[in-house]
């Protein structure tokens, strides 16, 4: 997985998340001078039931997802990516 990944997490609404004052967005515009996120650059998935009525059992596994996908993160680069927190 690519050491330049800075952030892995999930989210029912990105969109937002992106727009409004998330921690994530706080840190990288603070560590990186990049007030406007103008170089912000970000990929996105959805599952089929991704913003869909809350379900625990796919919450649960949307969840179990984003930690294997730092722990591969970790594995690979032997660190999280610069802007999570666990």
């Amino acid at each position: 997985m690519a050491s330049q990944i800075l952030y892995i997490g999930m989210s029912r609404h990105v969109d937002r998340r992106l727009e409004k004052h998330h921690s994530g967005v706080r840190r990288y515009k603070e560590r990186y001078g990049d007030v406007d996120g103008a170089k912000h650059v970000f990929s996105m998935w959805q599952s089929s039931w991704s913003n869909t009525v809350e379900n625990s059992v796919h919450d649960a596994a949307l969840a179990m997802y984003e930690r294997i996908l730092l722990w591969e993160f970790a594995k690979a680069n032997g660190r999280l990516p610069t802007l999570n927190r666990c």
